[in-house]
């Protein structure tokens, strides 16, 4: 099933990155915790676009190229509950937005959006772990070169 998708080896890899990303999400809502910088709100901005851009990019590949294909291996309730997912980290993507917007300088308050923060990674990351398990171990394992 998963053999016909060309871009194995980009959503391996894509899916690895994501994983270093929520370390650097996690990181990031520590930093923030007391009287930071003023470069933690460029920081905060910077996570806030990667996190649209590519986590929202990647759930949509799943979504449409791999997801469908993945019913018959892992039954649809599997596949309902990994975009079940994708609705709830979108959601908490929103929220992040929404709570970075209503900041206001010049005394940032980050406590609601460090919470925000560690909400979005916790989830991304059991979310990856539960697609480690479904799919991405099958893509390495067909990528990988034949023993003999």
């Amino acid at each position: 099933m998963l053999e016909e998708f060309a871009s194995s080896h980009r959503l391996v890899e894509i899916h690895g990155s994501l994983v270093a990303d929520m370390g650097a999400i996690e990181s990031l809502a520590y930093h923030l915790r007391g009287h930071p910088g003023p470069a933690a709100l460029s920081a905060l901005d910077d996570a806030i676009v990667r996190l649209r851009g590519r986590l929202t990019e990647h759930m949509a590949t799943e979504e449409q190229m791999v997801y469908p294909g993945l019913t018959a291996e892992l039954g649809a309730e599997t596949v309902r509950a990994m975009v079940e997912d994708h609705q709830r980290i979108r959601y908490w993507i929103g929220e992040l937005v929404r709570t970075r917007a209503h900041m206001s300088a010049p005394n940032v308050d980050y406590d609601d959006v460090r919470w925000v923060l560690y909400v979005l990674a916790g989830l991304v990351n059991l979310h990856l772990r539960k697609e480690e398990v479904a799919y991405v171990r099958m893509l390495r394992q067909q990528m990988a070169p034949a023993a003999g």
